[in-house]
């Protein structure tokens, strides 16, 4: 009887090879996306350093979209913060920024670190991306910074307002959200709101500044203060700021100690005349008097520095 010896079955070659093809198209496409798209091999090799940025910019080693996608997509915090300071410092990007960068940014501000550290390096880098943008809508991230629980992001909002910066309403509101806030936790943010002020006062301070010499508060009224003798003393708004003053000094049912920083920073700013001085000196209230006389005694012996304007 004839037996039949089945055929053994032959390896299937092509689908071997169809499916090794894809498989090296997927690893290659896997690769060519780290490379042209995230840049995460080409950051590393450079070691994420802003410094050297530019030149690989100009040899076209990195392209602009690649750091922007490194804002929106990094790999870990400190190269999206490193990307994003990059895109603010460089001259590769017009203002007002696109909607992409704009759109890594809002990426990025949504989801911060839990570190400290590192939390606190990204909301100073976005703040200052804000402000750097031109973009009057990405107020809504500092609106977001305003309501975080941390005190030292909530501070990081005054980071934007420093550049001459184009916000509208919102971000006025904003700012001063969180200047008047009477929770302690705010002293930091007031803080970083003064320093702004004071060094450097971009054009929107003065009207900020002037504003609050009228709050209810007290605490938030002396540091208005001593912002605008500050601002007054770099030569801008000083007559608003000083009609304003004015009106506190010359108002006995003002805080005592307030009409004292007043009384000061219309001295430091040549705004009293000798007179006033002296009708301040024999005042009833105490500590002005106190404060009166004392710079009567500085004017005498620094009469140069301290001659009022007319």
């Amino acid at each position: 009887m004839d037996q039949t010896t089945p055929d053994t079955p032959k390896p299937n070659r092509r689908r071997a090879v169809v499916v090794t093809t894809v498989f090296a198209i997927v690893l290659g496409g896997i690769f060519y996306s780290l490379w042209t798209n995230h840049a995460y091999l080409k950051w590393r090799f450079i070691g994420g350093e802003v410094g050297l940025m530019d030149d690989c910019f100009a040899t076209g080693y990195l392209s602009p979209d690649q750091v922007v996608t490194l804002v929106g997509y990094g790999a870990t915090t400190e190269v999206r913060s490193t990307a994003l300071w990059l895109v603010s410092g460089s001259e590769n990007f017009e203002s007002p920024w696109d909607n992409t960068i704009a759109q890594a940014i809002r990426r990025f501000a949504a989801k911060l670190p839990e570190d400290g550290t590192g939390r606190l390096r990204a909301a100073h880098a976005i703040a200052w991306a804000v402000a750097k943008s031109r973009r009057p809508e990405l107020v809504e991230v500092l609106e977001a910074f305003a309501a975080h629980p941390a005190a030292e992001i909530r501070s990081q909002v005054a980071v934007a307002f420093w550049d001459e910066s184009e916000f509208d309403r919102r971000g006025w509101e904003t700012l001063l959200y969180l200047y008047l806030g009477s929770d302690d936790a705010f002293d930091r943010v007031r803080s970083a709101m003064r320093s702004r002020a004071c060094e450097r006062p971009p054009k929107w301070a003065a009207p900020v500044i002037h504003g609050l010499l009228h709050d209810a508060d007290r605490s938030v009224t002396r540091s208005a203060v001593t912002a605008a003798g500050r601002i007054m003393g770099s030569g801008r708004d000083a007559e608003l700021l000083s009609s304003r003053l004015r009106e506190i000094l010359d108002s006995p049912g003002e805080n005592e100690w307030v009409r004292v920083s007043v009384l000061g920073v219309l001295y430091r700013n040549g705004k009293i005349k000798d007179e006033e001085l002296a009708a301040f000196a024999s005042c009833s209230s105490e500590h002005l008097a106190k404060e009166a006389r004392k710079l009567i005694k500085m004017r005498q012996t620094e009469p140069e520095s301290h001659s009022p304007h007319d």
